[in-house]
């Protein structure tokens, strides 16, 4: 939250969105595509990574690193079903292993 009151604003503007353009007005769906690829590109560059991944898999990602069950995590995403979030709940679950692999890697 804190890098998006960083955003550019012009002097004396507000913007109820978290994400905005320079006159506190929202992006359009092409607006914001053009913006999220051309910072990907930028990325790319930088950083030698393919980066494929879209803006919105990002929801994904925080919704499966949250810590909690279902019904906290559609609070918290704002997701009016259950069954919705559990579609960007991408985490899984870590198992035993049936020879006992896991145990071994902790010395045991």
């Amino acid at each position: 939250m804190a890098m998006s009151k960083r955003l550019p604003i012009k002097s004396g503007m507000a913007s109820q969105f978290v994400i905005h353009k320079t006159d506190g007005s929202r992006y359009t769906r092409n607006g914001f595509n053009t913006m999220w690829s051309k910072a990907r590109s930028e990325a790319r560059l930088k950083t030698g990574l393919p980066l494929d991944f879209t803006f919105h898999d990002i929801k994904a990602k925080g919704i499966s690193d949250l810590d909690g069950e279902l019904h906290e995590k559609q609070r918290v995403s704002g997701h009016k079903s259950a069954s919705q979030t559990a579609r960007y709940d991408r985490k899984t679950d870590i198992v035993p292993a049936v020879d006992g692999f896991n145990d071994r890697k902790k010395g045991g």
